[in-house]
């Protein structure tokens, strides 16, 4: 009997007894840039005013009626000192001046089948993100010589109505996905976009973005004096001061159910591990329970350190005990920050089990497991 075996990798041939078989793919298009229509008009604008832009590749065979709209990540900004540092530094992230005429994709917006066999031929959109407010706010503020807009919200609603000229009107699935600073604006707009689009079956997924407390780090307090300056002082003396701070710079838009049971701190709705309880639509989650980005801001950068290394151990803890309400998660402990939209969502393993395998069998009612959690020290 003669075996064949077909390689999965581009331009690859195999020969076996007497048989070759060569597997190739055709380069998938690249995502196309588009940007909002009458963005000014609509306040649907950067930081800077310009117009607010997202990436497509439009769907195809099968799955042409079915979509991934992803929310990109990239911290924020809240004060006059933060927000300033920020134009300086990281200008990209505040303005849609500049963007390419296409954009290379990976991860789960691969347009490539042996990278990405389950969603290759979706719908993909990637949101720019240049509003630095967790795609939350719809407010103006006139700082001294920097008048900035935060209109995350106006965006991501104003890029949801666009999308209906693409084909989201016939769109059967949705997935709604955020990375890091998208994660939160995921889980701040998932109902909302979830109420938007009835005629679909619209879920989430949540890629580190677990946030457990506003609190300031046992070790020090570099981080916020670098981000707030001369406004620390007050939001080191009230850690709760910090979310009402930042609720009223960005009149923030966050989960409607979970604000109805905090209306005298809705603020508190910041904390995505707060949020979890309120929200409707199924989602999934992926964190790492040591996450660089988490663990600088309590201060934590030294490993070898006793003290700090005992406080992670316990945070570690702490973080899996918030994990018990969640259904379907894949948690990692190993400092890494995103996998979602990069070769991590292939390549990270628990338990013999990738990320998108745990993703997979939830999101397609899969047999396997649904929630897969790494212990310390593995």
């Amino acid at each position: 009997m003669k075996k064949f075996l077909i390689s999965l990798f581009l331009g690859t041939a195999v020969i076996t007894g007497t048989a070759v078989f060569a597997y190739s793919e055709i380069k998938p298009e690249a995502m196309q840039l588009h940007f909002v229509e009458d963005a000014e008009e609509r306040q649907a604008v950067c930081n800077d005013g310009s117009p607010a832009a997202y990436y497509l590749r439009e769907g195809s065979g099968e799955n042409k009626n079915n979509w991934i709209i992803q929310l990109e990540g990239g911290a924020s900004c809240s004060s006059e000192y933060d927000c300033k540092n920020r134009w300086v530094t990281q200008n990209s992230l505040m303005t849609s001046n500049g963007l390419t005429r296409q954009k290379p994709s990976s991860g789960i917006l691969s347009g490539w089948r042996f990278q990405n066999p389950d969603f290759h031929n979706y719908n993909h959109v990637k949101l720019e993100y240049c509003s630095s407010d967790l795609w939350s706010g719809n407010n103006q503020i006139g700082y001294k010589n920097l008048p900035l807009q935060f209109r995350g919200k106006v965006i991501v609603d104003s890029v949801i109505e666009d999308l209906e000229m693409h084909g989201l009107k016939k769109a059967e699935n949705i997935l709604f996905s955020g990375s890091s600073a998208g994660g939160y604006g995921m889980m701040r707009n998932l109902d909302d976009i979830s109420k938007q689009l009835t005629w679909a079956d619209v879920r989430g997924i949540n890629d580190s973005a677990w946030s457990m407390t506003y609190e300031i780090g046992p070790y020090n307090t570099s981080f916020y004096e670098d981000k707030y300056g001369d406004d620390f002082t007050s939001i080191e003396e009230d850690n709760e001061s910090a979310g009402e701070y930042i609720h009223g710079i960005w009149n923030e838009f966050l989960d409607e159910s979970c604000v109805a049971n905090f209306p005298d701190t809705p603020w508190d709705c910041n904390n995505t591990t707060k949020t979890s309880e309120y929200i409707e639509t199924p989602y999934f989650l992926y964190v790492d329970q040591q996450d660089h980005k988490h663990t600088e801001r309590l201060g934590l950068t030294d490993f070898t350190d006793p003290e700090q290394k005992e406080y992670l151990k316990l945070y570690s803890e702490i973080m899996r005990e918030s994990f018990e309400g969640i259904d379907a998660m894949f948690s990692t402990d190993r400092t890494v920050h995103t996998g979602l939209t990069s070769s991590r969502f292939n390549s990270l393993i628990v338990d013999g089990y990738t990320y998108r395998d745990i993703f997979t069998n939830w999101y397609f009612d899969q047999t396997g497991p649904k929630k897969v959690i790494e212990s310390v020290g593995n």
